[in-house]
């Protein structure tokens, strides 16, 4: 997340977008892409961000550090629950995945026969 953050302010926030999420959290866009709940609270989030920076700021006592320092908390605080909420996404899917492979070894011994599986490329 400090990495994006980073980029994105340089770059203008163009660099918070799913794609750049999955592949500095290491997921493949097709796991992500599952969590269309969290795909959404991510745009609003990415959103909310854009129109902030755009918005004209109130300059009060505070020095333009701190300012940048106390909104870029607000985006990490942000950002860490959306991560937090997709790890949980992706956890739910790996025990998912888990059951399916107990339920193909279970059926393989009740079968007698020998099964092949074919092998699935999971990396998509």
């Amino acid at each position: 997340m400090t990495t994006m953050l980073a980029m994105a302010e340089e770059d203008g926030f163009r660099s918070l977008t799913w794609n750049n999420v999955c592949a500095t959290a290491g997921v493949p866009r097709a796991t992500a892409s599952r969590a269309i709940d969290i795909i959404a609270e991510w745009k609003a989030s990415v959103a909310a961000l854009r129109s902030q920076a755009a918005s004209p700021k109130e300059r009060g006592p505070t020095s333009s550090i701190e300012h940048k320092a106390a909104r870029d908390a607000v985006i990490i605080a942000a950002l860490r629950q959306t991560v937090r909420t997709m790890g949980d996404h992706i956890q739910a899917l790996t025990l998912a995945l888990a059951k399916k492979d107990a339920l193909i070894a279970t059926l393989k011994g009740e079968s007698g026969r020998d099964i092949v599986i074919m092998p699935v490329d999971r990396r998509s």
